[in-house]
């Protein structure tokens, strides 16, 4: 099944609207549906799927053909019965809280101690993505990064307290601007405003658990015209590598 998607995305970091697309033939994976699969990649770049506990991104790697001027904000990540057994037989985006971000952190640094076979390399970063203050985290780890790369690239990481995800319709405009960026697609591009909409009210027992809640929509115009859907993290972070070589 062709599915071509976009969503309009400001994260509110003074860099303005983003176009988030992708254009792929898709088969259902085994966990979800295509719906919420064109969900999961149109928000990929802000929500994470993790290698070891979905098979989201194994099974159809998302595709992302408009560049971007920076990293996008990291909201969170994919979380689904994989994660826990607790959590519903679906998938779940779950922002960030800063307990969830230390340990997505902690996580990434020792599979990176794993693949090149030297724990203790990797031991100051794990001890400060447990311990260090958010405010200096950033500083450090892309210091501590760059330096573990032998100066071939300049990492850059950097957290942000309590960042916004808005997303609103798109425009006839902007469709114009998405085809004269993206090209041509075997299916015509459809908003996926409305297909996050019909999930932001679903209830998870396994996050409201943990203190999570929904994200919010608002229907400002009340006939669709100023719709805006809003996810809120505690913390996210962005991760940029610039080659020096």
């Amino acid at each position: 099944m062709d599915v071509s998607a976009v969503i309009k995305t400001n994260t509110g970091n003074g860099k303005g609207v983003t176009f988030h697309a992708f254009s792929q033939n898709l088969q259902p994976p085994t966990l979800v549906s295509i719906n919420d699969y064109t969900v999961a990649a149109l928000l990929s770049n802000f929500f994470r799927a993790e290698a070891q506990y979905t098979d989201l991104e194994s099974r159809y790697p998302f595709v992302q053909k408009i560049p971007y001027d920076e990293a996008p904000v990291q909201m969170g990540l994919v979380t689904s019965s994989y994660v826990d057994p607790s959590h519903s037989d679906s998938v779940s985006l779950a922002c960030f809280s800063e307990a969830a971000l230390r340990s997505r952190l902690v996580r990434a640094y020792e599979d990176l101690g794993d693949r090149i076979g030297d724990s203790e390399l990797v031991t100051p970063l794990i001890n400060a993505s447990n311990t260090m203050p958010m405010d200096q985290l950033g500083a450090f780890l892309s210091d501590t990064m760059t330096e573990l790369g032998g100066g071939r690239e300049q990492i850059i990481i950097n957290f942000y307290k309590q960042p916004k995800l808005t997303i609103t319709r798109l425009t006839n405009d902007d469709f114009d601007t998405l085809s004269e960026n993206f090209g041509s697609v075997d299916s015509p591009f459809i908003d996926g405003f409305d297909l996050i909409k019909e999930r932001v009210t679903r209830q998870e027992a396994y996050l409201n658990t943990k203190g999570y809640v929904p994200a919010i929509y608002t229907d400002n115009g009340g006939d669709g015209s100023n719709d805006t859907i809003v996810f809120t993290a505690e913390y996210g972070m962005s991760e940029q590598i610039i080659s020096l070589a």
